[in-house]
């Protein structure tokens, strides 16, 4: 793009915000929310929009909570796209409080599901002062995020996420707290459980972006696991070219690290070769690495280690490694047989899964040509 055509665009997009605040400044106005002589500044970005308040001076604070949701009325009716308007009042150079409206909410209330009382009490009512820390500044946007989540209601919970990052921005440090990972997490699947796959992924890239950013790479157990749910949303949407786009990016970067000889690491594996056809030498050599990683891991006898081995087999036997598959057959039969016994609760399985994933085995092995009285080091009872 050449200087001019950037100086042109610039150009036009300022004139276009400026458009957008003197219309919905006047519509505001015409309503007598405000007086003329406030001050206000309205900015439209995507599906949020920011109405700063200047020169404003409520008799009470339920009076601020009225005027928050008639002017966010009025921008939600003129941009429909809208899910949240964000209305920030300035008291003084260094006090502001931030007022955060939904769609949700007008909508609620507009059909009479929602009272008054409870429309203006529901309001997320942030007040803060350019004195406070970047970590206060963050917390207080952030816990009122996880009240959104906690609430269902995923798109201000985002919102709020978002703008505790953007009003805390030396604050870097939060991008590695165990429990934003976790909440950016439960936020994805959230979306995904309503099958909306660009918001679910849009929510994990944008941890994944600030963690990095802050060093957190894929070495990191915590971004390791957001790569994973990442993965599993681009499963669920049947996206494969972003699957193994971000999970090798993943396998790639934690290669020679300790996490690569973490569960997390083998579930990458196996996730990035679901996608691929089976008998694939690539998906063999990726189910291989797992498996490996898995053999490595204390109490390797559990159930996870018998589907790692169920999965290679089930590979090999679509290709001519058949004497290989029956090999890998039996080592989960044996495996299947220690996770019945194990001694450790939490990966004894139960005679159900036992029954079922033995029976399983054998009928696999039968259309190998190998049933249960084959020779093995296994106990006589399978063979």
């Amino acid at each position: 793009m050449t200087l001019l055509a950037s100086i042109c665009l610039l150009s036009f997009a300022g004139q276009a915000i400026a458009d957008v605040n003197d219309t919905l400044r006047a519509r505001i106005l015409q309503e007598k929310i405000f007086t003329p002589a406030t001050n206000l500044f309205v900015q439209v970005l995507d599906r949020q929009a920011i109405l700063r308040v200047g020169n404003y001076q409520p008799n009470t604070e339920e009076v601020m909570r009225i005027d928050s949701v008639l002017a966010a009325k009025k921008i939600i009716d003129a941009y429909p796209q809208i899910s949240c308007v964000v209305v920030r009042f300035a008291w003084s150079t260094d006090k502001y409080t931030d007022i955060f409206v939904t769609s949700k909410q007008i909508v609620s209330f507009g059909a009479g599901t929602m009272e008054k009382s409870e429309l203006l009490a529901g309001l997320t009512c942030v007040k803060l002062s350019s004195g406070d820390s970047p970590q206060f500044v963050f917390s207080r946007y952030f816990v009122e995020g996880e009240s959104a989540l906690a609430k269902g209601d995923n798109g201000k919970a985002e919102l709020l996420f978002n703008t505790a990052f953007q009003e805390a921005p030396n604050y870097k440090a939060a991008a590695l707290e165990s429990k934003v990972a976790t909440d950016y997490i439960e936020l994805s699947r959230n979306y995904s459980a309503r099958e909306d796959y660009d918001n679910a992924a849009r929510v994990l890239k944008k941890i994944i972006e600030l963690r990095e950013a802050a060093g957190g790479g894929p070495d990191n157990i915590e971004t390791a696991k957001l790569y994973l749910a990442l993965g599993d949303n681009y499963i669920a949407a049947r996206r494969q070219s972003d699957l193994e786009e971000t999970l090798g990016k993943f396998v790639n970067g934690a290669k020679g690290t300790p996490i690569a000889s973490t569960v997390v690491y083998a579930q990458a594996l196996e996730k990035l070769a679901s996608g691929m056809q089976a008998g694939n030498p690539k998906e063999q050599e990726l189910l291989r690495e797992a498996l490996k990683v898995r053999e490595a891991l204390p109490g390797a006898e559990d159930i996870n280690l018998v589907m790692s081995l169920e999965k290679l087999a089930d590979s090999l036997s679509k290709t001519a490694k058949h004497a290989e598959a029956v090999d890998l057959y039996k080592r989960a039969i044996i495996a299947l047989d220690k996770a019945m016994a194990s001694k450790d609760q939490a990966r004894r399985i139960s005679y159900e899964v036992y029954s079922t994933s033995v029976n399983r085995m054998h009928h696999k092995l039968a259309a190998l040509g190998h049933g249960p009285n084959a020779k093995s080091q296994s106990s006589s009872a399978h063979w």
